[in-house]
């Protein structure tokens, strides 16, 4: 019984201070929102400040860990105001290049998993933005050798899409379709195999 209330009471204890931690993390996100002057409510406001950190980064040039550390930390609020943007006006022109920028982003720091959803999410929402065969590349690319444990049955996937492509190279349809045939193999292994002719003949001369 004695067991039971004071479980009971630091349940009560628990769930008083995980609300005070959430009040509190909620004050200091308007906090800074405010501090920064953003209504992320405002379409062309919040696609202008976007705009702005974007150039602003583009200049920025990592001279030490302190000043590489500020980089950063600047390039997660720029995919926190294009996640902002995407969320609250997702049927825009402008949300397809977020989430096309996302999901480059999201690559580049290896955090892959999350690239690979911006880039589903943009694939969903915009099926003809401009850069659909870059994004099912670098989808192919994730899947086949960067994700683990390998997942064949999304890379098939994503190759069928390419090989479907209307204006994708049939040259490069044919080694999507041999690259289907081998799938069972990893991308070094397949490599290996790609490179045993060149081997062979390498050793004849």
């Amino acid at each position: 019984m004695i067991k039971r209330q004071l479980f009971f009471s630091l349940s009560i204890l628990c769930f008083m201070w995980c609300s005070c931690n959430n009040k509190a993390a909620k004050d200091s996100t308007n906090s800074r929102t405010e501090k920064q002057g953003l209504n992320f409510n405002d379409k062309n406001e919040l696609k202008k400040s976007i705009g702005s950190l974007e150039d602003s980064l583009m200049r920025e040039i990592p001279k030490d860990r302190k000043t590489e550390a500020r980089i950063n930390l600047r390039r997660i609020d720029l995919m926190n105001r294009m996640e902002a943007f995407v969320q609250k006006f997702p049927k825009d022109v402008y949300a397809g290049d977020c989430w096309f920028k996302l999901h480059l982003m999201a690559s580049a720091m290896k955090a892959h998993r999350k690239s690979v959803a911006y880039g589903d999410s943009l694939l969903v929402n915009f099926p003809g933005h401009p850069k659909r065969i870059l994004i099912l590349e670098s989808m192919v690319s994730a899947y086949d050798i960067f994700l683990t444990p390998r997942d064949e049955v999304k890379i098939k996937f994503y190759l069928s899409q390419l090989i479907k492509e209307k204006g994708y190279p049939e040259e490069q349809k044919k080694e999507l379709e041999k690259r289907m045939k081998y799938i069972h193999l990893t991308f070094d292994e397949y490599v290996q195999l790609q490179a045993r002719p060149l081997a062979k003949l390498l050793m004849s001369c």
